[in-house]
């Protein structure tokens, strides 16, 4: 729903017809297969839709919070961090020179979701901490041990 539904707000902001922006929704919405990526790809059109809207100056608050949540539900080292890192360069393709500075209104509502989605990733990262299962099996006691 959400790659559909960003799509096509999206190839509207493109000024593309009806026709063609509800096949284009249509064909993204229904390629992607791939859940355990989150909102990571889906989100995509929705999140340039809504940082366009931010450069018009017609963002409002709940553009700021949908970003947020978008971030939140996406994950940081699929899609996220490239799509920060490029999302400017994409928008300005696009769209061209922005007329309102989107760092507060889009990128960094963007980004702090991704953050605060990926908080347990970013704590282990950083302390040390195993991330991957085989590693646990083989340190320390396991609860097979403890019921022979």
């Amino acid at each position: 729903m959400v790659a559909f539904s960003g799509m096509l707000l999206l190839a509207r902001q493109l000024k593309a017809s009806p026709l063609l922006s509800l096949i284009a929704a249509s064909t993204f919405g229904f390629s992607i297969s791939y859940t355990v990526y989150g909102l990571s790809i889906a989100a995509i059109p929705v999140v340039i839709y809504l940082t366009q809207r931010a450069a018009e100056g017609s963002a409002r608050a709940w553009h700021m919070a949908a970003l947020l949540l978008l971030g939140w539900n996406s994950a940081l080292v699929m899609a996220g961090a490239f799509l920060v890192v490029t999302l400017p360069f994409i928008r300005n393709a696009l769209f061209g020179p922005s007329r309102h500075s989107l760092i507060v209104r889009a990128y960094l509502p963007y980004a702090l979701g991704l953050l605060l989605g990926s908080a347990g990733l970013v704590y282990a990262t950083l302390t040390g901490l195993r991330l991957d299962r085989s590693e646990w099996l083989f340190s320390g006691t396991s609860w097979l041990v403890l019921l022979c």
